[in-house]
């Protein structure tokens, strides 16, 4: 994901969260790309909401290149 700008309510962060538990449940990695401080805090949100050990690693990242080295390493 990248260049998003997303303005969710906490409950919608944690709606979107849990939609993703159920439907990805293969290991996977999910870099975002935040482009603003209010999408990097919102992200963040998302990023405890959605990690689950062994399972599902977001992170956000306010460094394209960065994201991509993660992505890829």
């Amino acid at each position: 994901m990248s260049e998003i700008h997303f303005y969710f309510t906490v409950g919608e962060i944690q709606e979107i969260s849990a939609y993703g538990k159920l439907k990805f449940t293969k290991a996977n990695k999910l870099a975002i790309h935040a482009v603003d401080d209010l999408t990097f805090g919102e992200m963040r949100q998302f990023e405890v909401y959605r990690e689950e050990k062994g399972t599902s690693l977001p992170r956000v990242f306010r460094i394209e290149q960065e994201a991509i080295e993660w992505l890829n390493s």
